[in-house]
């Protein structure tokens, strides 16, 4: 069966041609394509897709709010945010927002699609060298703030075990099954740890994991993407 996408973008050109290029893979079937947050939640209601792909660098559409709004009526609706600059405020504006992907419109043919079925399947996605901004980020953060592992040192083993798990691509479920606990205690050790840490969103406490040396960041694509952490499954 094929995934269903949903295409929220304001420029006509893009989204014809993102419309071929779904639609020329058998993988994926293209079920609304807008230029409206209120036509894409509409669409949202009744084709009921998997995926949303939406524009976040276009000033007549807010990336930001169309996204949260999709997501708060459709969690389970897998956001994947396409951008025409890598600022890294666009690139935790997406992530805080909920996406779980940030894609860059110059990106090939291949790795869009590559990049999608990724978040089809419960991953998301960042390049090396969103990583390296987000990681030269916190860094500076740390620098700012004193001691660089402080924070690390609150964690529970526990919590340091599902730090390091949710930044390597696993979602709460496959950490219970990994650690062999309940869903409920699984969210639990994610929330607090994520509370003691002071963050919000995948962007950043993936940075702080490279940064504290939990994840190796020689290896930042898919392999160590994890479902966005605002989402309890």
């Amino acid at each position: 069966m094929s995934i269903r996408v949903l295409l929220l973008q304001a420029d006509g050109f893009l989204r014809s041609a993102l419309k071929a290029l779904l639609e020329r893979h058998g993988q994926f079937s293209v079920v609304g394509v807008t230029a409206s947050e209120s036509e894409a939640l509409e669409i949202c209601k009744t084709e009921a897709p998997e995926i949303a792909l939406i524009d976040f660098s276009i000033p007549q559409l807010n990336g930001v709010t169309a996204i949260i709004g999709i997501r708060r009526e459709h969690p389970q609706i897998k956001v994947v945010a396409l951008s025409d600059n890598d600022r890294e405020d666009a690139i935790i504006g997406a992530f805080r927002s909920g996406a779980r992907a940030f894609v860059l419109k110059n990106s090939s043919d291949s790795r869009l699609i590559e990049i999608l079925d990724v978040v089809s399947k419960g991953g998301s996605y960042l390049t090396v060298d969103m990583y390296q901004q987000l990681l030269h980020r916190w860094q500076s953060r740390k620098a700012d703030s004193g001691d660089p592992t402080s924070k690390l040192g609150r964690l529970s083993p526990r919590e340091r075990e599902t730090l390091r798990l949710v930044t390597t691509g696993q979602c709460t479920k496959d950490v219970a099954v990994t650690l062999g606990l309940s869903f409920e205690t699984a969210r639990s050790y994610r929330k607090t740890m994520m509370k003691k840490l002071g963050v919000n969103n995948l962007a950043t406490l993936t940075a702080f994991a490279i940064a504290n040396g939990v994840v190796n960041p020689e290896k930042p694509c898919q392999d160590q993407m994890a479902p966005e952490v605002q989402q309890p499954a």
